[in-house]
């Protein structure tokens, strides 16, 4: 499940193609490496760009990444 609209704490994400920026909620994937930093893989809206970048987890998905951590017994969901 994908929020809308993130907030953003650090840099934006932007397409590397037509620089739009990109929300880390509309993502394809997310690789989480840290309870707070995820690789986001998300699709340009404008041009159909795919954009990979390391970014901070938004508030929004903490709840959904902490869930399935859980479901899958990782480290950060058996706080």
């Amino acid at each position: 499940m994908q929020g809308k609209g993130c907030e953003m704490k650090s840099s934006p994400m932007v397409c590397p193609n037509c620089g739009t920026v990109l929300d880390v909620c509309a993502y394809q994937a997310m690789l989480v490496i840290s309870c707070d930093l995820a690789l986001f893989t998300v699709e340009c809206p404008k041009c159909n760009t795919i954009a990979s970048s390391i970014k901070p987890i938004p508030g929004q998905l903490q709840e959904e990444v902490h869930l399935a951590a859980r479901e899958v017994g990782a480290g950060m969901g058996c706080e």
